[in-house]
């Protein structure tokens, strides 16, 4: 019953870290782009 979980929760943080990067991403070229980079 805890595998499961256990799975999740060390999944979360790993989906979280991925959304970050893709924002991070995403503010990064627009700065380059707002810079005329």
């Amino acid at each position: 019953m805890w595998r499961p979980l256990l799975l999740l929760g060390l999944l979360q943080p790993i989906l979280g870290y991925q959304i970050d990067w893709n924002k991070l991403d995403r503010i990064a070229r627009g700065k380059v782009e707002s810079c005329g980079g």
